[in-house]
């Protein structure tokens, strides 16, 4: 049976939704964007104004978008999702080579050692490295790389898709959040010294 033909705009919509989160837009700067020109769209030609686009609503749209990927070209939709993973590993790796320092929970100072030195914190990095290797796995799922090998051609369902495409998302989104409040220590000035612990 066939499905209901897709609404043009709703497509163009999920396209330009799709292209801001390739960019790098958060999900909620994506919704916001678009309520603001759906808003001035709808004034301009004298109409009430539509609901506000979600966050919810953005995220749909990036998925359906992917989704159609998939289904009129399975080899772009997984290069793309590479891009995606790559962009995400590349912010993940800066992290991993920076040098964090301890800050006392109790003075909110730079701690150091018994010599005066600053006492480098390495949990920073070690998380940022299990990032890594999250987005390392997520691309050995998507390529297919450990899986074994099978002589039974396999159906791929909608669901399945879906499903890939929502687990996927949500590891890049939480490595991007991860990466974001990853904010090395400000280091001491000569003048304020080396901060008691």
């Amino acid at each position: 049976m066939p499905g209901r033909p897709r609404n043009p705009d709703i497509q163009a919509r999920n396209a330009k939704v799709f292209a801001m989160r390739r960019a790098g837009w958060p999900f909620n700067d994506i919704a916001a964007a678009i309520t603001r020109e759906q808003a001035e769209a709808d004034i301009a030609a004298g109409r009430d104004p539509r609901p506000t686009f979600t966050v919810a609503a953005a995220t749909h749209g990036y998925r359906d978008y992917i989704k159609t990927l998939y289904k009129s070209d399975f080899t772009d939709a997984i290069a793309l999702e590479n891009e995606r993973l790559d962009d995400a590993q590349r912010i993940v790796a800066s992290y991993m080579r920076r040098k964090y320092y301890k800050v006392s929970q109790a003075t909110g100072k730079l701690s150091t050692g018994p010599d005066g030195s600053f006492l480098e914190d390495i949990e920073p990095n070690l998380a940022a490295v299990r990032q890594y290797v999250a987005i390392s796995e997520s691309r050995r799922k998507l390529n297919g790389y450990d899986a074994p090998r099978r002589q039974v051609i396999e159906v791929i369902t909608e669901d399945a898709i879906d499903a890939q495409i929502r687990a996927l998302t949500e590891e890049l989104d939480s490595a991007e959040t991860t990466a974001d409040h990853r904010v090395p220590a400000r280091e001491a000035t000569p003048a304020e010294g080396p901060h008691p612990a």
